[in-house]
């Protein structure tokens, strides 16, 4: 489109052609004049005429917010803010939960979580469960300690130890050695099964019991290390109780798969499969409890963000697939806990990297089982199960069966 002409040129051409040749160098000269007075008045109308010292003012024009183009700059400006990212991505959230874990730690969607108290995430009475063990009960518990000789240290595991007093008490991941014992001393009222990994500082199980099983008539026959697997076995991940009243208790801590699920492969294409046979074929003779640390979310409700973890280790559809299996093998297998709280996450594990604040905002997973043969369970063995969330002193809670020695 061609430029439109100033006003000084739009002159017909016939008034153009009769005008003098002055016409155009005396309206130039009234612009200047006009532009010199403009500058000469706003000089004396400035509040720091005169006064070095006063702060300089900007006199500058404001843009006048009804303009359209200031109004295209403020849609503009106000479309930046809102579509600027927050100070922890999701990519940032997803590595605060659990190293060699790849956790998505977006908000819990449900309201049922979002205060995070144990009120939603545990049925209301877990907070203050009794430590008194009813009568013809045999106490069961599995705890994930993450370093025997830290949460000993501590003093966190004598004060559980006291108050709860259990029959038989499975540890996951003690990461002691035999020249590590040497530091620990005995503990009074119990006898003590160890399996140690052959790499210091890694991995390890171990079965406290408890003198008092006497009282029931109840005596341990054998302690077995290992289920025949070189790998694991060599790791200590498997430690098997045979009592005299025909029960089996096998603790285990399974392998986890790993950050980048390095050992995804051997977890669900050895381990698992092998230890399915190895339960199974104890069942055959035994009551089976198969209890501890199994590093697997089973089920959507088992996890604060399953649908942001489908690849994190521990909630990989093939490692949910393989404990799916395990439940229908054989004569079929039973998860206490979610047989008997089926509406309840029953987080066992949060994360301390962070504090207290993944646990506060309700973002867990759960992670320790017990686990019975269903020829076992049909005979009414499952009194209670339940988590004790106050425990204090590792990253996991303890999980506790409550057995039912000569189950009516």
């Amino acid at each position: 489109m061609a430029e439109r002409p100033r006003r000084s040129d739009r002159l017909s051409r016939r008034d153009q052609s009769s005008a003098p040749n002055n016409v155009n160098q005396d309206s130039s000269t009234n612009k200047s004049v006009r532009k010199r007075s403009r500058a000469k008045s706003q000089v004396e109308r400035s509040p720091t005429n005169g006064n070095r010292d006063a702060p300089k003012q900007n006199t500058s024009r404001s843009p006048d917010p009804s303009s359209t183009n200031e109004k295209k700059r403020l849609r503009r400006t106000k479309s930046s803010v809102t579509q600027a990212p927050s100070a922890i991505t999701s990519a940032d959230s997803s590595r605060m939960d659990n190293p060699g874990k790849d956790i998505n730690c977006e908000e819990p969607k449900s309201k049922e979580l979002e205060s995070g108290s144990h009120m939603q995430i545990y049925p209301e009475e877990h907070d203050s469960k009794p430590f008194e063990i009813p009568s013809g009960i045999m106490r069961i518990v599995t705890w994930n300690v993450s370093s025997f000789r830290s949460v000993f240290k501590s003093g966190g595991f004598q004060s559980y130890l006291g108050r709860e007093n259990p029959h038989i008490l499975c540890l996951q991941e003690t990461k002691m050695t035999e020249a590590a014992m040497k530091d620990i001393p005995k503990i009074e009222g119990y006898t003590v099964y160890w399996h140690h990994s052959k790499r210091k500082g890694y991995s390890g199980v171990a079965v406290f019991v408890n003198d008092n099983v006497a009282s029931l008539n109840v005596k341990v026959e054998r302690v077995n290390e290992g289920f025949g697997d070189d790998v694991s076995d060599s790791e200590g991940r498997v430690l098997s109780l045979y009592l005299n009243n025909g029960l089996a208790i096998i603790n285990a801590y399974v392998p986890n798969s790993g950050g980048k699920l390095a050992r995804l492969g051997y977890r669900t294409e050895t381990f698992e499969p092998r230890m399915r046979a190895f339960l199974n074929d104890t069942a055959k003779s035994w009551n089976v409890v198969y209890c501890g640390d199994l590093n697997v979310a089973h089920e959507e409700i088992d996890i604060h963000d399953s649908k942001g973890n489908q690849k994190s280790a521990g909630h990989t559809p093939e490692e949910r697939k393989e404990f799916g299996r395990l439940l229908e093998s054989g004569k079929g297998w039973v998860d206490c806990w979610r047989h008997s709280y089926k509406l309840y996450p029953g987080y066992t594990y949060y994360s301390r990297r962070f504090g207290p604040r993944l646990k506060n905002s309700g973002k867990g997973w759960r992670l320790d089982y017990h686990v019975v043969d269903k020829a076992t369970f049909e005979k009414g063995v499952l009194s209670d199960c339940f988590v004790r969330p106050n425990v204090e002193g590792s990253d996991h809670y303890p999980l506790i069966l409550d057995y039912r020695i000569d189950p009516t």
